[in-house]
């Protein structure tokens, strides 16, 4: 396992995002939240970097099963929160560098 998923993430602003695409402060877990994940090429995993999601951190072989380990662990994270939505909308952003030769 990398040392990506050994990585503990801080704790999330409550922003909600209204119709009129303007934020405002709510009291407790956004309904909202936005994951950045990133490639790590050394470990050949892809990997939570930053999350609204406090303690969010995991990693997979694959963007899919990225997304597939997000979706299970969101539930068990929010658990216990004292204003644990019913549901959430995550945006996960995933961003990974390549270096291409163009000359022969």
């Amino acid at each position: 396992m990398s040392p990506h998923a050994e990585k503990s993430l801080g704790a999330g602003h409550a922003i909600t995002h209204h119709h009129d695409g303007s934020r405002g402060q709510v009291a407790g877990m956004k309904r909202h939240a936005i994951v950045r994940a990133a490639w790590d090429d050394e470990a050949g995993v892809w990997y939570v970097e930053e999350s609204d999601i406090p303690s969010l951190a995991t990693e997979s072989e694959t963007l899919e099963g990225l997304r597939q380990r997000i979706r299970d662990i969101i539930p068990d994270l929010l658990q216990d929160a004292v204003d644990r939505p019913d549901e959430i909308e995550v945006d996960i952003i995933a961003h990974a560098h390549e270096r291409v030769r163009t000359a022969a």
